[in-house]
């Protein structure tokens, strides 16, 4: 048996322990495990909002798109430490970048739905 110790701080102080056996624990850890919480913040969501809701997100596309245009800035801004001075065309392939960039993470952000817990 594990026990949860929930203190209140408001005009009184309440002290209320919730106790959980077995698979419940289990559960409850293994839930905050796999929507990547903490078990407190877990814990500290399901019971204000009744029901906790996560985001369940695959950012491994997403994250390849961007690392190719990092790599592109990355040159140009060494280019700018060596030298002092970028051109034109360089500075007009960085507003393309950061504008690419701005285009992947909207788009990944907008993709993203919330899962409702059972």
């Amino acid at each position: 048996m594990e026990e949860i110790a929930i203190e209140v701080q408001n005009r009184k102080k309440v002290r209320k322990v919730i106790r959980l056996y077995g698979m419940e624990w289990d559960k409850v850890n293994a839930d905050a495990k796999e929507h990547c919480t903490k078990l407190g913040t877990y814990l500290r969501y399901a019971v204000l909002n009744n029901q906790a809701y996560f985001y369940k997100i695959d950012p491994s596309d997403t994250l390849d798109e961007m690392r190719a245009i990092s790599k592109s800035i990355n040159t140009l801004a060494k280019k700018f430490n060596e030298v002092g001075y970028i051109s034109a065309d360089d500075v007009a392939r960085l507003k393309d970048d950061v504008a690419a960039l701005g285009d992947i993470l909207n788009g990944f952000i907008s993709q993203i739905k919330p899962i409702k817990i059972n």
